[in-house]
């Protein structure tokens, strides 16, 4: 019997007009990686290891310098790429993004948390890049959330005249229902990104202990990027060591996916349609706090409330080892789900259960209250919005969120008390579609095809054959994560290639995006 420890909750409050028209051109065309991928050498099949380790600014010093000798022009490449979305999701290029980060992030972080603005610092001077530029990579998942709210925080006195041109573009938007409905598809896609599960106890895992897996998937621009595994181990008396996937300059998992010397493991998943906001601490610094320094589970929780802005809202999920190992006297296993909205919040736990995260919450007020346009146009035409459950996709199995529920919901029952890390590899890898009754490997399934997709499987404003889908696969079990380790797989998790050259000749209207895209090979499993 499945038993959770459910806590409802209601949290407690708690450049620009002018700028340059410079493009971040990428020096490469079609990118072809070997098997080590991304430049991470030979035998790491895609991934790049970088372990740093010492003080805050040492660390970023060790980490900025490991990714320019192991391909100098890594971070040039990478914002090439961004400034490619930037430009294509809101017509704005990446200084102005720059500029934001400059004038409302650098102040947060350099205040409330100056131990990673130190870190982040020290990855600017190892790889010659200025501050603003690190932070914009830390802050990438944060910015579709702040963007969508823009206007409250620029058309003030400190900075109305500095961003006029902007304030008068963002209200012309506004006035124009269709203009805004189009901006909200485009930002929510960015909030639409991965799957989850984690299981623990006799009634679900082999052996009872905690079994994790995660599968990200995006649009295969900034996905490329992802394939860091970086180890950090902070000074004496600084927190706990931590491994976690990650992106060249990051100082948290951004994926994420991470297990901490504390005997903690640590996933999410995105919630698509979200669109709360106050401009408060960034995701990035809360969840790495929390990874530094959390020894337990309510810690966690905790340190992801504190001053929460809305961004990167997700269903997060922490399970501790507890007994040997874990620190934690002979404690059984348990594991956490926190659904953080930002006016609401739902903890649970179970020391014999299992959770799912699929982009949208079990919690009826997040999804209903918080969130909006993530279900599929046929949906809302048959719903209408304001109807129970008409902006979630939750019950909507002609949606990826839908479908994706469902069919977890059906292999982990089906699977129960059998769950290890080949299972679970194989859960990632499923190609069920339940609205079309067969397998059909698209954009509604676990293992999503997006770029495969020429429309039987599309939802929302999804577009025929857009180059997006999942690209890696992470599991762990108790054993691992007392090793401070995981397997991870760097491309789609049922092992299908993606070539850009081969894409490009049956799909030619994505062209322009060509030279920013990078091959998905088949690969194998290392440990991190």
């Amino acid at each position: 019997m499945m038993k959770i420890h459910r806590t409802h909750k209601k949290t407690l409050k708690s450049s620009a007009g002018k700028h340059s028209h410079h493009r971040y051109r990428s020096s490469r065309k079609i990118i072809h990686h070997d098997d080590g991928g991304g430049g991470g050498g030979g035998g790491n099949d895609g991934w790049l290891r970088i372990t740093i380790r010492g003080t805050p600014y040492d660390r970023g010093v060790s980490h900025g310098k490991q990714v320019i000798a192991t391909d100098p022009a890594r971070f040039t490449y990478m914002f090439s790429v961004f400034d490619f979305q930037f430009r294509q999701g809101y017509g704005r290029d990446i200084d102005f993004f720059y500029g934001l980060c400059e004038d409302f992030y650098l102040g947060i972080i350099k205040k409330r948390f100056p131990k990673i603005f130190k870190e982040m610092e020290g990855i600017a001077a190892g790889a010659n890049l200025r501050v603003c530029q690190v932070i914009l990579i830390n802050v990438f998942m944060s910015l579709p959330y702040f963007y969508a709210h823009l206007i409250r925080y620029i058309d003030t006195p400190k900075y109305r005249k500095k961003y006029a041109d902007v304030i008068r573009d963002e209200y012309a938007i506004a006035a124009n229902p269709a203009a805004l409905a189009a901006r909200a598809r485009r930002l929510d896609e960015m909030k639409d990104r991965c799957s989850l599960v984690m299981a623990v106890g006799e009634d679900w895992t082999k052996d009872g202990g905690i079994v994790c897996g995660h599968s990200s998937f995006s649009n295969f621009l900034d996905a490329q990027f992802c394939n860091v595994i970086l180890r950090i181990e902070p000074e004496a008396g600084d927190g706990v060591p931590m491994v976690m996937q990650s992106m060249p300059g990051g100082v948290y998992s951004m994926t994420d996916f991470f297990v901490t010397g504390a005997g903690i493991v640590g996933s999410e998943t995105t919630i698509s349609g979200f669109n709360a906001f106050a401009l408060r601490d960034p995701i990035c610094c809360r969840i790495r706090e929390c990874m530094q320094y959390g020894r337990t589970l309510e810690e966690y929780a905790e340190r992801l409330q504190k001053r929460n802005s809305g961004d990167y809202a997700c269903s997060w999920m922490f399970g501790n080892v507890g007994g040997r190992g874990g620190g934690h006297g002979g404690r059984p296993p348990r594991i956490m789900r926190v659904e953080l909205g930002l006016n609401y919040v739902n903890v649970e736990t179970t020391k014999n259960g299992v959770f799912l995260g699929f982009n949208s919450t079990y919690d009826e007020r997040i999804r209903n209250i918080e969130c909006s346009s993530s279900m599929s146009d046929k949906a809302n035409h048959a719903t209408g919005s304001g109807a129970i459950d008409g902006a979630s996709g939750f019950r909507d199995v002609s949606s990826s969120i839908g479908n994706r529920r469902v069919q977890m919901e059906k292999l982990t029952e089906k699977y129960r008390g059998r769950i290890d890390t080949d299972v679970m590899k194989r859960i990632l890898a499923d190609h069920y579609d339940n609205h079309l009754g067969k397998t059909a490997a698209n954009s509604r399934t676990i293992c999503k095809h997006g770029y495969a997709d020429g429309g039987e499987g599309s939802t929302g404003g999804g577009v025929p054959f857009k180059p997006v889908g999942a690209y890696d696969t992470k599991v762990a079990d108790s054993a691992s994560i007392r090793r401070m380790s995981f397997l991870a797989h760097w491309g789609p998790p049922c092992g299908t290639a993606f070539s850009v050259r081969e894409h490009m000749k049956k799909h030619p209207e994505w062209k322009d995006w060509a030279e920013y895209l990078a091959d998905f090979p088949r690969r194998g499993w290392v440990e991190a």
